[in-house]
């Protein structure tokens, strides 16, 4: 019993280790600016496959299918996200040019730039676990902050701890990636949605 719960744990940290591998290479051979969404949707539409479908097989061939259909459908996404960060980047630079900046301003520009690190982690479960039409791409994941608000804080202390401990055993850090935290927040989210779809649908 020990041996197989132990062979388990081998093959899931080895699922994972795959998964971060397949992520940064299609991330930089892609090209990271067009390619790092849809690289990032595909490592948790496969951890919805493993989750949820109970299917680990051959995660190579289920990346790259899913890649393929991501990839197109977030050329458009990934353009607005790059707009945003040079509007964010640029607001930020303004307000250092006062030497006391307005307090609703800043205020303001701080609480939008919160909102979207939060959205930035929602968005990639709750896209591998809906098909969203163009119309809800950002609009649905920025609803699911406010329904699944556990999730949500749940997810922000996974990604700090993972950042952690990835401090403290660098190693681990490059071996696991995005992978070890995007499990964990899958599950999370995953775990809500089914409840969500028993209960209401």
């Amino acid at each position: 019993m020990l041996v197989n719960k132990f062979a388990e744990g081998c093959d899931w940290l080895f699922y994972l280790m795959r998964l971060n591998v397949l992520w940064l290479r299609y991330s930089l051979f892609g090209g990271v600016f067009f390619s790092l969404i849809p690289a990032t949707v595909t490592v948790y539409d496969c951890l919805r496959k493993l989750m949820v479908e109970q299917n680990a097989s051959q995660v190579s061939i289920m990346y790259r299918t899913y890649y393929r259909c991501n990839r197109p459908r977030y050329k458009q996404t990934s353009i607005y996200v790059f707009l945003m960060i040079v509007v964010i980047l640029f607001m930020f630079k303004f307000l250092g040019t006062y030497p006391s900046p307005p307090f609703l301003f800043e205020f303001t520009l701080r609480s939008h730039l919160f909102l979207w690190l939060l959205l930035s982690i929602v968005f990639f479960p709750v896209h591998a676990y809906f098909r969203l039409s163009a119309a809800k791409m950002f609009l649905q994941p920025l609803a699911f902050i406010f329904i699944c608000p556990i999730q949500t804080i749940g997810s922000v202390l996974i990604i700090g701890l993972t950042l952690t401990v990835y401090q403290l055993f660098p190693l681990m850090g490059i071996c696991l990636g995005i992978a070890l935290p995007a499990y964990g927040i899958s599950h999370l989210f995953f775990k809500k949605f089914i409840d969500m779809q028993e209960r209401f649908f």
